[in-house]
This record gives C-alpha cells, sequence and structure tokens, in this order.
C-alpha cells in the first residue's frame, strides 16, 4: 500500500478530508471522507493508508474542509515501487519536468538518449528528499523522441519523451 500522511497546525479549527486518486490526472476516485474534527491549537498528524492501489503509481490529492471553506492540494506522485518517475507534460514544446520518486538514500542516475541511443545528458545524485524535480528545458532538444533512463541500484525505470 501507499502510506500518505499530512500535518495540520495553527488555531482550533474544525476539519474534514477528503482523500482522492488518481492515475491519469483527470479522473478522481474518492477514497475516504474523514469524520468532522475539532482540532486544538498546534499541530495535528494525520494518516492514510492507500491498500487498494492496483496500479504501480498513482497521483494523490487531498481536499480540505476547515471551518467550511474547501481547498484542493496540489497532486502528488506515488509509487509503490522504490523508484518512481515522470515527466509532465509529456509531448512537451518548451517547457517540461522530470520529477523523480525514491525512498532509498543510495545515487540516482539519469540519462537521456536519442532513439539511436546516444547519451545526450548523463548524471548522478544522491536524493535529499523523497521527490527531486529536474527541468528539461536547459538540454535545447530538437522535435523528436527521447528516453529518459532512471537508476537507483537494482531499480530502473525508463521514460518516452515527445518533444513538438
Amino acid at each position: 500500500g501507499i502510506l500518505l500522511e499530512w500535518v495540520l497546525d495553527g488555531p482550533a479549527k474544525e476539519v474534514q478530508y477528503i482523500i482522492e486518486r488518481s492515475t491519469d490526472l483527470d479522473s478522481w476516485t474518492t477514497l475516504e471522507i474523514t469524520d468532522r474534527y475539532q482540532l486544538k491549537d498546534g499541530p495535528h498528524n494525520f494518516k492514510y493508508i492507500d491498500k487498494e492501489l492496483n496500479e504501480e503509481s498513482a497521483y494523490y490529492r487531498l481536499i480540505s474542509m476547515i471551518d467550511g471553506d474547501e481547498e484542493i492540494s496540489s497532486p502528488h506522485y506515488c509509487s509503490a515501487s522504490s523508484l518512481g518517475a515522470r515527466i509532465y507534460p509529456n509531448p512537451m514544446q518548451h517547457h517540461a519536468q522530470l520529477e523523480i520518486l525514491t525512498r532509498e538514500s543510495d545515487p540516482v542516475h539519469v540519462r537521456l538518449t536519442d532513439v539511436f541511443g546516444r547519451t545526450l545528458y548523463s548524471d548522478s545524485f544522491v536524493p535529499t528528499s523523497l521527490t527531486t524535480t529536474f527541468s528539461m528545458d536547459e538540454f535545447d532538444l530538437s522535435e523528436g523522441q527521447y528516453f529518459v533512463i532512471v537508476r537507483q541500484g537494482e531499480n530502473e525505470q525508463s521514460l518516452k519523451l515527445v518533444k513538438m
């Protein structure tokens, strides 16, 4: 399963959460609607475990109802494996981001190749947080197809990138 955790800090208030999951960022499935809570001042920790994930990865968002006001969080990408990656938007025109999610502290290797397998970019880093984001803008890619290979230890993920 996927463990979701969040913290609400601040003055006393009434809260309720709706936890949603999506695999495509378009259609969202409600996983849980919490009871209403009357919270006291200070930080409060919340957890939810998605035991029903049938895909390798998914996006999650939280709809917060705080004192009657609704706020929708930005989607967060989660992977059931210890390494996950996505490129968005894809296909790209001028701007794209590579987001890497890892639960391990081992070095992560990123390689960008063309369709002929020629390496256009290669780098390694040691993750300092669960999610690391790279801008794909700096590579000045021509129109065409590319592959981004992300590897950490024995785990590897290959993504196709289309530049229009």
